[in-house]
C-alpha cells in the first residue's frame, strides 16, 4: 500500500479534476458556433477564452482569433478573413461592422420589396 501525504493527494486530485475541465473546455471552444448575434458570440467566446487561459496562460492568441473567425457565420466570416485580423480585437471590430452591414443591407432590400421607395 502506498502512502502519500494530505497535500499530496489534494494536490493530485485538482490537478485530474483541473485537467478534465481544461479538456472540456477547449472541446466547447473548438466547437462554438455563431448561431446568434455576434456580440453574443463574442460574449461565449470571451468567457471560454478567460477560463482557457486561467488554465493555460500561454495558450495561443493566434488559435484564438483564427478560431473566432472559423466559427463565424458565411458571410460575415467571408469578409473578416479578407481583411486578415491581427488581433481577436480588429476581428471582433470587423464582425460587428459586417454584422451592422448585412443588417442595414436587409432591411434597405425589404423596403425596396415592399414598394416604399423612400421619397
Amino acid at each position: 500500500m502506498q502512502h502519500c501525504s494530505w497535500s499530496d493527494l489534494c494536490s493530485a486530485i485538482c490537478s485530474r479534476f483541473e485537467r478534465y475541465q481544461q479538456n472540456s473546455l477547449n472541446r466547447q471552444f473548438f466547437r462554438l458556433k455563431h448561431t446568434t448575434t455576434v456580440a453574443e458570440y463574442i460574449e461565449k467566446i470571451d468567457e471560454l477564452i478567460n477560463q482557457i487561459l486561467a488554465h493555460d496562460p500561454c495558450f495561443s492568441l493566434h488559435v484564438i482569433t483564427s478560431r473566432f473567425v472559423d466559427g463565424l457565420k458565411d458571410e460575415i466570416r467571408a469578409i473578416v478573413l479578407v481583411h486578415r485580423p491581427s488581433s481577436m480585437d480588429v476581428a471582433c471590430s470587423l464582425a460587428l461592422l459586417q454584422e451592422e452591414v448585412l443588417s442595414d443591407s436587409s432591411s434597405i432590400e425589404s423596403h425596396s420589396a415592399s414598394g416604399h421607395s423612400g421619397f
